[in-house]
């Protein structure tokens, strides 16, 4: 493999579980390493590696691959698209060989993936192969979901291309019941992905921080692209009967290589019955 190359098979662990499915119908199952890979490499450059697939059921399959865009929407839920137009997508750069192949139970296959990135390439390109699982009759399902589907996520950075920049566009609140949810938009003005941390903070009406509420790691969040955060509060102290509190809660966000401070505050009441 190419110098320079900088491999991860570490993140998106939470938003994109799917791809590390072991298909379960007719007791056909697969196995596929990695998960997700992401390289970075300079603009015009080509790479290859390797993907592993194992039959860990006990009939033998047939596996058909392709290659699809990925996005993100807006609640960070991932989504398949056979759109090589899309934004940010490197569903044309990759080539595989070969694309469809019989595994026996318990064998081990392997299959290379070339990736060819054009020179004009700036920031982050994303997509998905995605191997199409069938038994050795050939049946396909009426209707293919991802739970006979499985693969590797993809996503490659163009070297000293990246451009920084995000911000929260809006931090509101709205009560139910005991809980307070808090909602955060926030947008990706990026040209690659972040994964922003940070948590909502409670203060009393005295200033005093009572509570805080972590933002879940690994928030993958698309380059220009939004991303809704909804945090619940429940205030476990007991209070009083009939009466109104005032809080004031603090966003906090950080994104890692970004020296921008991300923060907004709001006060909100709650009226304990």
């Amino acid at each position: 493999m190419n110098k320079g190359i900088i491999v991860f098979i570490c993140f998106l662990l939470f938003e994109f579980c799917f791809f590390n499915l072991a298909a379960e119908n007719a007791k056909l199952k697969l196995q596929v390493v990695p998960a997700i890979y992401e390289a970075e490499i300079r603009s015009g450059e080509n790479i290859s590696f390797d993907i592993t697939l194992k039959n860990i059921g006990d009939k033998e399959i047939t596996l058909s691959g392709n290659v699809f865009s990925l996005k993100i929407e807006e609640d960070g839920s991932p989504v398949i698209v056979n759109d090589p137009y899309l934004s940010h997508s490197c569903q044309n750069w990759i080539q595989f060989n070969p694309k469809s192949l019989l595994v026996k139970p318990n064998e081990k296959r392997q299959i290379r993936v070339l990736i060819n990135s054009p020179k004009e390439a700036r920031g982050g390109y994303y997509a998905a192969i995605l191997f199409e699982i069938t038994d050795k009759e050939k049946r396909k399902t009426p209707q293919v979901s991802f739970a006979l589907r499985t693969g590797t996520m993809i996503a490659v950075l163009i070297k000293n291309s990246k451009k920084l920049d995000a911000e929260i566009n809006s931090f509101s609140f709205s009560n139910k019941d005991s809980e307070t949810i808090f909602e955060i938009k926030f947008d990706n003005k990026s040209n690659v992905h972040i994964k922003p941390e940070g948590s909502v903070i409670i203060y009393d009406n005295k200033n005093r921080v009572i509570d805080r509420i972590n933002i879940s790691k690994n928030n993958f969040i698309s380059p220009h692209s939004m991303r809704t955060f909804k945090l619940i509060w429940k205030n476990s102290k007991k209070k009083q009967r009939n009466r109104v509190e005032l809080y004031t809660a603090e966003c906090r966000l950080f994104v890692k290589g970004l020296n921008k401070k991300l923060s907004e505050k709001l006060e909100f009441l709650k009226i304990y019955w």
